[in-house]
């Protein structure tokens, strides 16, 4: 199953298995075709009421169970384009069929409760014609990546749109549980139950500069970055902003770097942050969720002033002895859009360099069916170019006596982010 757009209207659609497909033939125009649709809800006191739309196609074999009652072991699954198979994302509830009366079988909607995230769909929708009542899905703790891949492959096929679907509060405390995630233990089963209240602790925490230093270290160190990769914009926004602030003793704890190239001298402060600042934008795919990120950065996840947000960014990345002369030069160049000279200008600090060529090269659009990678993976840029005149599959077809994949290989997109009038940055 996965999310599109007809018009501006979200659908949830279900995919058939179809084995003689790739993923990225089952995503697309082609998975439209006999495939069921139904329409998301906005919460769950309108899940019994939603209007019904008696054109719909029901028919779904994804699925076991029949009126009378719900096999126990029926899962709820999804194609991952990361490894071109259909994954579980959730489990049947044991507590099987759900008694919803009258309603449409177009209704959908994930919440959570009582540490667990959960999937409600109408019972005709999954498993056919003919079902009553609804079938609640759990995600268990050893689905709970699955399940995250699963939100941010529909975010990113809705270009960071709010997703219909999931409900507010619920969205909030998956950002929250994607946070503790990152920035302690890896302990699923721990962050799952209560969330809002140890985010709260957590967040607390973080007040004192050595704990700021191990949430950076936390980040670098942590060598599967699945949660990262998944990790909604908002997360990304809440540990960007604990990672920006500082104070003397923040310098102390994390050592400075020291450069010396000919006469030029210079000192990076704080460079385990900004090592870390650097390797969550490496998980930024498109330029929305740039933008999306940069907005959300505050201890809460709500929504701030991007250029502000990214002047912190900018300032905490360039921080140093011999280098703070250089901010309001930066913030010329970005405004200018002539970032070119930041890539050899050795008055700058390497971190700011390296994060103004990802924010240059990220693209206006990821395609579907095709694996996350960061985007400083070569495999990025051929991906942001399938489909396009730039594809190499593209020119083989159009030129097969000329093509020559090797002329690709150094290939490098740039394509900036396009900001709005009051996206100005300034010292």
């Amino acid at each position: 199953m996965s999310v599109s757009f007809n018009g501006n209207k979200q659908e949830v659609q279900a995919i058939e298995k179809d084995p003689a497909l790739s993923a990225s033939q089952l995503y697309g125009p082609v998975k439209t075709i006999n495939k069921p649709k139904f329409d998301p809800i906005l919460d769950n006191k309108h899940f019994a009421d939603a209007p019904v739309n008696k054109d719909l196609n029901i028919g779904v074999t994804a699925f076991v169970g029949a009126e009378t009652g719900i096999t126990p072991s029926a899962s709820l699954e999804w194609l991952n384009s990361d490894t071109n198979t259909f994954k579980a994302l959730a489990k049947l509830s044991v507590t099987g069929a759900v008694s919803l009366g009258a309603g449409a079988e177009g209704c959908f909607l994930v919440s959570y409760a009582k540490g667990r995230f959960r999937i409600q769909a109408k019972a005709a929708l999954c498993f056919g014609i003919g079902a009553k009542g609804a079938a609640l899905f759990d995600v268990n703790i050893k689905l709970m990546l699955e399940f995250s891949s699963w939100i941010y492959r529909q975010l990113l096929t809705a270009e960071f749109r709010v997703l219909s679907f999931i409900m507010k509060e619920s969205f909030i405390q998956l950002s929250q549980f994607f946070v503790l995630m990152l920035g302690r233990k890896n302990d699923i089963s721990e962050n799952l139950n209560n969330i809002s209240s140890v985010f709260i602790d957590f967040n607390s925490s973080l007040d004192k500069a050595r704990e700021r230093n191990k949430l950076a270290s936390f980040i670098l160190n942590n060598a599967d970055d699945a949660w990262l990769k998944t990790a909604t914009p908002e997360a990304k926004g809440i540990l960007l902003y604990q990672l920006t602030r500082h104070g003397i003793a923040d310098k102390v704890i994390d050592e400075p770097d020291t450069t010396t190239n000919w006469n030029d001298f210079d000192i990076d402060y704080l460079p385990n942050r900004k090592a870390a600042i650097i390797k969550i934008f490496e998980t930024v795919l498109i330029k929305r969720e740039w933008q999306n990120v940069l907005q959300h950065m505050h201890p809460n996840g709500l929504k701030g002033d991007l250029g502000k947000n990214e002047g912190d960014i900018i300032r905490l990345l360039n921080y140093g002895k011999f280098l703070d002369k250089n901010v309001q030069e930066i913030f010329d160049y970005i405004n200018s859009r002539n970032i070119g000279a930041f890539e050899s200008d050795k008055d700058y600090s390497k971190y700011i360099t390296l994060y103004l060529k990802m924010r240059a090269k990220v693209a206006p659009r990821y395609p579907d069916g095709i694996e996350v990678v960061k985007n400083t993976s070569p495999k990025y840029d051929i991906y942001i170019n399938y489909n396009s005149s730039n594809d190499y599959r593209f020119y083989a077809a159009a030129n097969p006596d000329q093509y020559d994949q090797s002329i690709f290989n150094d290939y490098t997109d740039t394509s900036p982010i396009q900001r709005s009038d009051d996206d100005t940055y300034d010292a």
